[in-house]
């Protein structure tokens, strides 16, 4: 057989494989919509930030970047009142 044949074979299969599972996630999301009436996709559930179990931006910094929290609450105190207070102290980064 020709390449070019088996190619195609393979990318109709696919082809249909997909548009197939897509009726089916479409129909298994109308089921569940009829059943408890929202449907998210989501992993976890969303919570307001008002909730009890959401944590803020410092908790989550004091966290997972302790020495650089370290640093803000450092450089925080030196400058006092100032108008500095509440900045980032970086730009950019990840």
């Amino acid at each position: 057989m020709d390449k070019f044949v088996v190619l195609s074979a393979l990318l109709g299969i696919l082809l249909v494989t997909s548009v197939f599972q897509a009726f089916e996630l479409n129909g298994l999301k109308n089921q569940l919509t009829a059943k408890t009436g929202a449907v998210s996709f989501a992993s976890a559930p969303a919570q307001p930030a008002s909730s009890g179990g959401a944590e803020s931006y410092e908790q989550m910094m004091q966290r997972m970047h302790p020495d650089q929290f370290a640093q803000q609450q450092a450089a925080s105190a030196a400058v006092g009142d100032g108008a500095l207070n509440g900045l980032p102290n970086m730009v950019g980064g990840c």
